[in-house]
């Protein structure tokens, strides 16, 4: 069995690169990520493969359609937070309100449970401190 999987989020979803981590500013920078990710979507459907989306729930809110054509051509979809904070930055409160968020956002759109999770830049720590 073969695993493929995208992140769906933008140029400016950098993580920690302060000029573009201004969660305000995101809408003036010009995003790519829709072209990029159709031209992913006719690649996967020219080889006859299967992968799973792991989307920003922000990038799910601006692009809905695109999340309803990945879903629509048999891809999975899971979230990979709604603005790609790194867990270890967020309190144990801003983390659930965040998963929430990117759930519901991805579930309200395919109209179908999202099951799957994948963390801002790996960012789970189980290190005990």
């Amino acid at each position: 069995m073969n695993v493929l999987t995208f992140d769906i989020e933008d140029w400016f979803h950098i993580l920690e690169l302060k000029e573009t981590s201004d969660i305000s500013k995101w809408d003036s920078y010009e995003s790519r990520v829709e072209n990029i990710t159709l031209k992913i979507i006719d690649f996967l459907e020219q080889q006859n493969l299967k992968a799973t989306f792991f989307i920003l729930g922000w990038i799910a809110k601006k692009n809905t359609s695109l999340v309803k054509k990945i879903y629509k051509n048999g891809h999975d979809i899971g979230t990979h937070s709604f603005y790609h904070k790194l867990i270890k930055d967020m309190s144990v409160k801003e983390f659930k309100e965040d998963l929430r968020d990117s759930i519901n956002i991805l579930s309200d759109i395919i109209g179908d449970k999202i099951n799957f999770y994948r963390a801002p830049g790996f960012s789970f720590n189980f290190s005990q401190n």
